[in-house]
């Protein structure tokens, strides 16, 4: 804001706060009514609160109104299990209403599309608040599910990371024949006829690919994300049909968080749905070692998963891009607070180490900072934020049942 308004608005209210003995005619009202609202807009002006995609918060992480409804596309093998038990401990905390699954498994549908029997309906009078599970998002359905001001939010991995993390978590060396060592560099020498092959197996062998079996043709490797993100498998091969469903997601969602930098997209996440830092807090879950993990590649196998996964690396590329664009909107004093959470994240996940009765646990004080409010390390604190997100399904349906009784 230029000096010359800051000056004008700043005289402008101590008009209107300057006592006067005079009767107040009609033309002095309607004065009076143009510097409330000149008042009103310099408040605007100075930056005190900003609007992000329908969602209020307040730069340097400043107080703002908590939103609680969101939902997350869980993104396979991108980080996302550790985001959901994030979501699922704060809407836990909060009594909040889930979209939780009607089956026995922990997924929406997936990989098809959400129905109405998918789903178990919702608490009479008691709106959906989170959606987190494993689902192909449609936006038509999302919307008419939840409310309208949902955040919807995401999760995406460098593609060629997310390769050796879908290999090795699905079993794809044992599936396709991959020698053990450097899997992903002879996979992606031929991965069309691999992938066929194994379809063509699995379907005559219907033991080879349990539990699969009923989505054998979902490939794991190539524009898995774009797949959860619901881009069509008919838009893949068409670079301008998927940069503008990519747009069209960008539209649609308040965050995509990037796993390359975790930390710094969860005080994203933190700021814009006006929480605390308490909130974004994490253990790692479902998280795997394996001897492959960060081979590098060459430049002509490089263009070769490219080529394979375009629309993945479409996503990646565009995401990674605006995060940083967010990142700069925040200010210097950004840093400042992923470090301060860094460190209590540290902090606290050295202390509710899972071992042992989190009973026996003592009792640690963080003091406040800049950035945080006085916290309260205790067993029932441990117990939260160390449960996993089939311990948090199981409690978030017995809750729902108890309360449809």
């Amino acid at each position: 804001m230029r000096a010359s308004t800051a000056f004008h608005c700043l005289l402008s209210c101590a008009v209107l706060r300057a006592p006067s003995q005079r009767t107040v005619d009609t033309t002095q009202a309607l004065y009076i009514w143009i510097f409330v609202l000149s008042c009103y807009n310099c408040y605007n002006d100075t930056g005190r609160s900003k609007i992000v995609g329908d969602v209020e918060k307040q730069p340097g992480g400043g107080r703002c109104k908590e939103k609680t409804g969101a939902a997350f596309v869980k993104v396979h093998k991108a980080g996302s299990t550790t985001v959901q038990c994030i979501l699922k401990r704060f809407g836990y905390r909060r009594h909040l209403h889930f979209v939780l699954s009607s089956s026995k498994e922990w997924k929406l549908a997936w990989p098809y599309l959400m129905k109405k029997e998918d789903y178990l309906q919702p608490i009479p009078g008691q709106p959906f608040d989170l959606l987190v599970d494993h689902t192909v998002y449609n936006r038509e359905i999302f919307r008419n599910l939840l409310p309208n001001d949902t955040a919807y939010l995401a999760i995406v991995r460098e593609p060629y990371s997310h390769l050796q993390s879908a290999i090795n978590y699905f079993d794809l060396r044992r599936k396709y024949g991959l020698p053990k060592d450097d899997p992903e560099r002879f996979f992606l020498q031929n991965p069309a006829e691999l992938e066929r092959a194994y379809v063509l197996s699995s379907a005559m062998n219907i033991t080879l690919c349990k539990p699969e079996c009923t989505h054998r043709n979902i490939s794991k490797t190539r524009n898995l994300m774009a797949y959860d993100l619901g881009i069509p498998k008919t838009l893949w091969e068409d670079e301008d049909d998927v940069r503008d469903y990519i747009a069209q997601l960008d539209r649609d969602f308040l965050l995509v968080l990037v796993l390359e930098y975790f930390d710094e997209s969860l005080v994203l996440l933190k700021r814009y749905m006006c929480w605390q830092l308490t909130d974004i807090l994490y253990r790692i879950h479902n998280s795997q070692e394996y001897t492959n993990e960060g081979t590098k590649l060459s430049p002509e196998l490089r263009e070769a998963h490219y080529n394979w996964s375009k629309a993945d690396y479409m996503l990646y590329q565009h995401f990674n891009r605006t995060l940083w664009e967010k990142v700069a909107n925040e200010g210097a004093d950004f840093y400042s607070e992923v470090k301060q959470f860094q460190h209590l994240n540290r902090v606290t996940s050295q202390f509710c180490k899972e071992e042992g009765d989190v009973s026996n646990y003592k009792q640690k004080v963080l003091e406040a900072s800049a950035w945080n409010d006085r916290i309260v390390l205790d067993s029932n604190f441990c117990r939260l934020l160390n449960m996993g997100t089939h311990d948090y399904g199981r409690a978030l349906k017995e809750r729902y049942f108890a309360a449809m009784t």
